[in-house]
């Protein structure tokens, strides 16, 4: 929540008018919020996991934003209970229904090889990706870099080779 904080009001005469210190795109606070930030907080709520902030013209840049980059304590947070929300899906299913899935058998067989060889699939389908690719284009990419990997690696699982650390 407190990343809202940080958001430049900016009247008609493209004057800050909240009374905020603008030395360019990070905050001059940028962990711990000053009062008077709390003071004109408005109550708005910040973006739902997944969309993108405002961009540095509407909110400075803060140690309370979502970012992997700077490692900020919400994307941490919420990348574990993420992870851990899934972990805890898969081992109901899998373990406790006794459901099996053919991929993940192969890719847990082999995972090193599963790790070494998306990158190698990304390198060959993300050049006929864009940013302003549509739905269709994007899905049939992610088609074709889950094929590669789980073929590559059913491949290996049929050969009976398998790399080990």
């Amino acid at each position: 929540m407190p990343t809202v904080l940080y958001d430049v009001s900016v009247g008609a005469s493209g004057q800050v008018v909240s009374g905020q210190a603008v030395s360019g795109p990070y905050a001059a606070d940028p962990v711990f919020p000053r009062a008077e930030r709390w003071r004109m907080w408005s109550g708005g709520l910040p973006e739902p996991p997944l969309v993108p902030p405002p961009g540095p013209d509407q909110r400075q840049l803060n140690y309370w934003m979502m970012s992997q980059r700077a490692g900020s304590l919400s994307y941490t947070t919420f990348a574990g209970g993420l992870s851990l929300l899934v972990f805890g899906f898969s081992v109901g299913v899998c373990d406790l229904r006794g459901w099996q899935f053919r991929l993940f058998g192969t890719l847990g067989a082999n995972s090193l090889a599963a790790y070494v060889l998306h990158d190698v699939a990304a390198w060959l389908v993300t050049p006929w990706l864009t940013r302003e690719s549509g739905v269709l284009v994007v899905l049939t990419g992610w088609l074709v870099f889950v094929g590669l990997v789980f073929g590559c690696c059913g491949l290996l699982q049929w050969k009976r080779w398998y790399l080990r650390v």
